[in-house]
Order: C-alpha cells, then structure tokens, then sequence
C-alpha cells in the first residue's frame, strides 16, 4: 500500500520498531496481558510496548484480521 519494504525477521533478531505478529516470545516478553481464549478464533488484539506495535489473535485467523484491521 504505501512501498514500504518490510523485513520479516525472527525473535532472536528482532529490535526496536519492528512490528511484532502473533503468538511468540517477543508478544509474551512485551503484551502477557493479551487474553488469547477471550479473543476467541478470529478476535484480535494491538499493544503497544517499549516503540513496538503487537498484533496478536486467536487461532486460526486473528493475527491476520489483526494485520488487515491495521491496514
């Protein structure tokens, strides 16, 4: 949408300002307060933490509904 190249990396290479996506140790180190079973299947949360944006959802679909309600 707006050209901007974005670099998919994992956990142990993340760093400030990248966008965090899903169910991993970086959304626990930074948003342990998502509740994941209140989220249901395809409910989503956003957290922002420490100049990071958390997107995480329920399975199987939230972090993608997630990625397209911030878009």
């Amino acid at each position: 949408m707006s050209g901007a190249r974005l670099e998919i990396v994992t956990d142990a290479k993340s760093k400030p300002g990248d966008i965090v996506l899903g169910r991993c140790a970086e959304q626990k180190r930074l948003a342990r307060d998502i509740d994941f079973a209140a989220l249901g299947k395809e409910g989503y949360a956003f957290r922002t933490r420490s100049g990071r944006l958390v997107i995480a959802g329920g399975a199987p679909r939230g972090t993608l509904y997630g990625v397209y309600g911030l878009l």
